[in-house]
């Protein structure tokens, strides 16, 4: 039987979607003492429903986050699938299983890839709509990551680096504080290798040898149990892995992944160089990802870079917890206007005395009454009518002249005939009966 809340306290939720794991958060937006603000925290959500309250920080799921924007389709219990579709069913069904031991979140928001543009991020936002969770807000994970990395750290300046090492890939990002959260510089940097999947390989071979090449279910059971080996050894000298138990070092661990975690500083100086910045304008290197927590990652970069080294006791969780903390301000910020509005909404209300329909507001739901208008010929008086004689005065004036212009083109035009037919002083000869003519 899962956990059951005894007052479900509204909350806002951060989700943080990876390759490997996707990890959840939610911040208290209120509690048994008014105005009480709780820091956000990591949960796990039991496979049946239901939050348990003593489980670890993240929640399972299969992630196909870098296929969306994908044209080539997902094959799952042979149907085809666009992986934005996959992704947003994952969300709705992780936030429905909290919903149904809390109610629904009152702001969620989640976490993608630095390097999406409109198009995929148009993709998973329609999904999640189609889905029917509409109050959902994308923010990239390095940004994320910063507000998860300045709740919990104090950064003596504004410019922060995040170096994210997880199962997939090292992604490094240049972030600078604003003050409205943090502003991605430059162009992040991002590699294939090293990853966390490639430590795992490294402690297979340790543990292996030369062995021979063993069946795939006992290979895939093997790297489930050195994933849980490569965790221990951050915080033990050795550690035995079953089902051989053979026994590995940190210190031979630690040499043999050495070269990886040289080349992910790599990838860091990438990204400082892109944001046209440099490793003493940091005011310090956060890690987060799951295998940021390995000792020998904080030790090299911390020597390459001479800047402080940020990291969570679970780094996994820090991207997840900087979501559900910008959540929690969406919703504050929400409150806020609408309190503001609140105190200042008397202050547009029409006053009795300047109500000129008639007592009353009209209803929201309506347009504003209006005085009724009549149609008809427009009155001409006083003003009106002096301009109208005067403009008829010169419509008469201008008709006179155009007239004697007109009569003096015909008089001249009588003359030119006559003088064209009968010559210009001579007048027509008089003929007699004898054929003579005379004066």
């Amino acid at each position: 039987m899962g956990y059951v809340f005894p007052v479900p306290w509204p909350y806002a939720l951060g989700i943080d979607v990876g390759v490997a794991h996707t990890v959840a958060a939610i911040c208290q937006l209120d509690g048994p003492h008014p105005g009480e603000r709780a820091a956000a925290r990591p949960i796990r959500l039991k496979r049946g429903g239901g939050e348990d309250p003593h489980a670890g920080a993240s929640i399972a799921g299969a992630s196909v986050i870098d296929r969306v924007g994908d044209a080539v389709p997902i094959i799952w219990e042979d149907t085809a699938y666009a992986a934005h579709e996959l992704v947003a069913a994952l969300i709705v069904r992780l936030a429905g299983q909290l919903a149904a031991a809390r109610g629904a979140a009152e702001q969620v928001v989640v976490t993608h890839p630095p390097a999406w543009g409109p198009y995929r991020l148009d993709l998973l936002h329609q999904a999640l709509h189609a889905e029917g969770l509409a109050n959902v807000v994308l923010v990239p994970e390095p940004v994320a990551a910063a507000v998860g990395i300045a709740t919990r750290h104090r950064l003596d300046g504004d410019t922060l680096a995040v170096y994210d090492l997880g199962e997939g890939s090292a992604r490094a990002t240049v972030l600078r504080a604003n003050g409205a959260g943090f502003e991605i510089l430059g162009r992040p940097a991002a590699a294939a290798q090293p990853a966390g999947a490639d430590f795992d390989d490294v402690l297979i071979s340790l543990l292996t040898g030369n062995e021979p090449a063993r069946r795939w279910e006992e290979m895939a059971r093997l790297r489930g149990e050195c994933a849980v080996g490569k965790r221990a050894l951050s915080t033990r000298a050795e550690i035995t892995v079953p089902p051989g138990n053979a026994r590995v070092t940190r210190a031979s661990f630690e040499e043999a992944i050495l070269p990886d975690v040289q080349r992910g500083v790599e990838v860091l100086l990438r990204a400082i160089a892109g944001a046209d910045t440099g490793p003493d304008q940091l005011a310090a290197i956060a890690l987060v990802g799951g295998s940021a927590r390995i000792p020998l990652v904080r030790k090299v970069i911390g020597e390459r870079l001479r800047r402080p080294v940020l990291v969570d006791d679970a780094p996994e969780t820090t991207t997840a917890v900087g979501a559900a903390t910008i959540a929690a301000g969406l919703v504050r910020a929400r409150g806020d206007q609408a309190a503001a509005m609140e105190r200042t909404g008397p202050l547009a209300r029409l006053t009795a005395p300047t109500v000129i329909d008639g007592p009353g507001e009209p209803a929201p739901d309506q347009p504003p009454a209006r005085p009724p208008v009549k149609v008809g010929a427009p009155a001409v008086d006083g003003v009106a009518k002096s301009k109208t004689r005067r403009a008829d005065r010169a419509m008469t004036i201008r008709g006179t002249i155009l007239g004697g212009i007109i009569a003096l083109l015909l008089a001249a035009g009588t003359w030119l005939v006559q003088q064209h037919f009968f010559g210009p002083s001579t007048p027509p000869p008089v003929t007699t009966s004898n054929g003579t003519g005379h004066r």
